[in-house]
């Protein structure tokens, strides 16, 4: 995910939009993993072509990358633990 260099909330923001992008994928069925540190990717030449080759602008950066995929034919995917109707719990 890119993102301007210079905005205050970038990372923040990106960060929130792969959450939400997270729930969705799982609701599909579709498994996700959240890498920070994007910018370190694309440091290098080959990274700095990759990037020309993409079209992002020069003013942007990568802040993160998030994978998705579908998960091995066989893999079991997790279920939510049973809810507890008569449990509250106070912080």
């Amino acid at each position: 995910m890119f993102a301007p260099k210079n905005f205050l909330f970038s990372a923040e923001d990106c960060t929130v939009a792969a959450e939400n992008m997270m729930l969705a994928a799982d609701s599909l069925g579709v498994g996700s993993c959240y890498l920070g540190q994007g910018w370190l990717a694309f440091n290098a030449p080959y990274g700095q072509e990759i990037l020309k080759k993409w079209g992002i602008r020069t003013d942007y950066y990568a802040v993160m990358q998030l994978l998705l995929g579908y998960p091995r034919e066989g893999d079991p995917h997790s279920t939510a633990k049973p809810r507890k109707n008569d449990r509250v719990l106070r912080f």
